[in-house]
């Protein structure tokens, strides 16, 4: 057994290396449900190996980062995911097939139903509280009278990702800059193993209309 997870790990190597790839999953044979299913939709990604030792049959798949791979990434993982054994790596990374990874990979492909990809994927994040001012003008002496207040656009930021909730920029002098804070909660959530994820995209509006 030895012997054939060694051929099967020098394929897995040269995987992991190629940055064409969204996924490398391995796993093994299984009696349980969902069998024949898994090796049908594996047989059908852009990358297929199989190996034996013994009477143990174990596979390698790799997924690319395409509409068609990333679909059938959806559909393979739901049922290998539990099975003992089963590793998956996502941009060299030991990954664990769990809801957020799951919604990452759900978004991206609906991207590509978007006229403009990259439109569908950035979201506004306003930050900040809303600058109010109030206009006061005297008509006779004694009595004030309150103007509509006008209420200024609050300062924004263009994120590269819509999946980026639930976190908030921080503004004090030792917090990193937004862009490095940016990239740390992607990291985090998982978020950057998505193809269309790219930090450089982000704008940042910090008096609601001028660009820095």
């Amino acid at each position: 057994m030895e012997g054939a997870l060694t051929s099967i790990s020098h394929k897995a190597v040269d995987l992991l290396a190629a940055s064409d790839y969204l996924a490398v999953v391995f796993f093994f044979e299984s009696k349980g449900v969902g069998s024949r299913l898994a090796i049908s939709i594996a047989r059908s990604a852009s990358f297929f190996a199989e190996d034996k030792s013994e009477s143990k049959t174990f596979y390698l798949v790799g997924f690319k980062k395409t509409e068609r791979d990333a679909t059938r990434l959806l559909a393979l993982m739901p049922i290998v995911s539990g099975w003992r054994g089963t590793m998956m790596f996502m941009k060299g990374r030991p990954m664990r097939w769990e809801w957020r990874i799951q919604q990452v990979i759900e978004c991206y492909v609906k991207s590509f139903s978007h006229t403009h990809q990259e439109d569908y994927c950035k979201s506004v994040y306003e930050y900040g509280g809303p600058i109010v001012t109030s206009v006061i003008s005297i008509r006779m002496p004694g009595e004030l009278v309150f103007q509509q207040p006008e209420q200024e656009q609050r300062p924004f930021l263009i994120l590269p990702c819509r999946q980026m909730t639930g976190w908030k920029i921080r503004e004090a002098k030792e917090a990193p800059d937004k862009k490095s804070q940016i990239l740390s909660h992607a990291i985090e959530q998982n978020i950057d193993v998505c193809p269309m994820f790219d930090v450089d995209r982000y704008k940042d509006y910090p008096c609601g209309h001028c660009e820095r």
